[in-house]
C-alpha cells in the first residue's frame, strides 16, 4: 500500500525539523568557539536569541535578497561578531 499525503507530510515535517535541530546545535558550538576567542559574554539565552535571529536572516534572505551574505556561519561573523567590535 503506497503511503498517503499524511504520512508524506509527517515525514517531510520530522525531516525539517531533524535539519533545523542539528542547524541549531553546529550553530551554538559554532557561535561559543568564536565567542571564546573574545571578550565578549552572552548569556545562553542571549546565544539561542541570536542562533534564531540567524535562522530567519538565512530564511529570508533566501527569498527577498536582505544581505550579500549567504552563510549562516558568516552571517554570525559578520551581522552579530561584526557589530560588537565596529
Amino acid at each position: 500500500m503506497p503511503w498517503g499525503p499524511d504520512v508524506e507530510t509527517n515525514l517531510a515535517i520530522s525531516s525539517a525539523n531533524h535539519l533545523k535541530v542539528r542547524f541549531i546545535q553546529q550553530s551554538l558550538t559554532y557561535f561559543k568557539n568564536l565567542l571564546d576567542k573574545t571578550d565578549i559574554i552572552l548569556t545562553d539565552q542571549q546565544i539561542q536569541q541570536l542562533i534564531v535571529y540567524i535562522e530567519l536572516l538565512n530564511k529570508w534572505n533566501k527569498i527577498y535578497n536582505l544581505t550579500s551574505v549567504r552563510s549562516p556561519e558568516q552571517m554570525v561573523v559578520r551581522h552579530i561578531l561584526g557589530g560588537f567590535v565596529e
